[in-house]
């Protein structure tokens, strides 16, 4: 690396995009093509699992009032965009399944396989921060909060190998993700080599997780934050290149599948190769809306000025009655109107 380079990095004068993947689960369109492929399925069964609570003007809301230095956001998507969505910003690029995805593999309504091939996206820099459209932004982000010296933000953790509560499927991909990081690094010598990169006082009570498993001679498992996600495209490269066949292997699956990977793959990579700089645990949070009573959490993250990060989790029933889904999204929708009252040059 060239000295103009490493001053660079050193500086954080190098250019972050943002990518954000998102779908209209209520287009009849969509749910038209998707039922083509999933044909025991209903429309009202699909409208329910990928009903749309109305918040994701509120993502770019945040993006610009907290993180205007972003150097460009992707949106990716299948054919669609929001109808309030300003195509012309300058910094913004509608990035379609089918040019980052081979077409054998389309369509697809697995995000897993689509993460995999985000380094694709034509014009992406190198250093990127993935995003679900659950992710928002909710107080002033600096470019320090994703990358430090050039390197990702993370937390180096291990877990024990437990499920995830009410999704097995997601559970066996960790499992999976974790048994390819295995075949590639020894755990032993890679802590070893950085221990306060491992056991770090920026985890907090994480830190017992680690030394629990510290006995086991492999990884047994991670924690998974579910939380905005510092990627490099060079990882994306390594990863292809040492395991072109099971990441493959996740792009062939039309939907969730027990063999598949997920983007936490890539950020592990980056750990183990001891690619990151340690951060807090407390950089954000995740609201589980399971019922009214949860929303409360909304508004106590709103009122935090610690938080940067809110994810916003739909865990309510799909049987749930039409009248208390509508009063919870209302009161949502109340609290980001009040956090967020003004448009912004992302939307028309």
């Amino acid at each position: 690396m060239s000295d103009k380079n490493n001053a660079r990095k050193q500086s954080n004068d190098y250019p972050i995009d943002f990518v954000v993947l998102w779908v209209d689960g209520s287009d009849p369109k969509w749910l038209k093509k998707r039922q083509k492929y999933e044909p025991g399925t209903s429309f009202s069964e699909m409208e329910a699992r990928y009903r749309d609570w109305g918040l994701f003007k509120y993502w770019f809301r945040g993006v610009e009032k907290y993180a205007s230095w972003v150097n460009h956001v992707f949106l990716v998507t299948d054919d669609q965009k929001p109808e309030w969505l300003n195509e012309k910003h300058p910094k913004l690029t509608i990035v379609d399944h089918k040019e980052i995805m081979d077409e054998k593999d389309l369509p697809t309504f697995n995000s897993q396989a689509i993460e995999m091939n985000l380094h694709k996206i034509p014009g992406l820099s190198e250093h990127f921060v993935y995003f679900n459209d659950d992710m928002y932004l909710i107080n002033k982000t600096k470019k320090e909060c994703f990358f430090k010296n050039g390197l990702p933000l993370a937390i180096a953790n291990i877990n024990a190998a437990t499920g995830m509560e009410g999704d097995q499927l997601y559970a066996q991909t960790m499992f999976n993700d974790i048994l390819l990081i295995n075949r590639h690094f020894n755990k032993n010598e890679i802590i070893k080599k950085h221990p306060l990169k491992w056991i770090n006082p920026k985890y907090g009570s994480f830190n017992i997780r680690t030394l629990t498993q510290m006995p086991y001679p492999f990884f047994t498992g991670y924690k998974p934050f579910h939380m905005p996600s510092p990627l490099l495209k060079q990882t994306f490269t390594t990863v292809w290149e040492k395991e072109r066949a099971a990441i493959l292997q996740t792009c062939s699956h039309k939907f969730r599948h027990r063999d598949d990977l997920n983007q936490d793959i890539y950020s592990q990579w980056q750990i183990c190769s001891d690619q990151f700089m340690p951060q807090s645990k407390h950089r954000g949070r995740i609201v589980h809306l399971k019922d009214i009573t949860d929303i409360r959490r909304v508004a106590k993250a709103f009122s935090s000025k610690r938080t940067r990060f809110l994810c916003i989790n739909d865990s309510v029933s799909v049987d749930i009655d039409n009248k208390t889904l509508e009063a919870m999204r209302h009161q949502v929708i109340e609290l980001f109107d009040k956090k967020f009252p003004e448009k912004s040059k992302y939307e028309k």
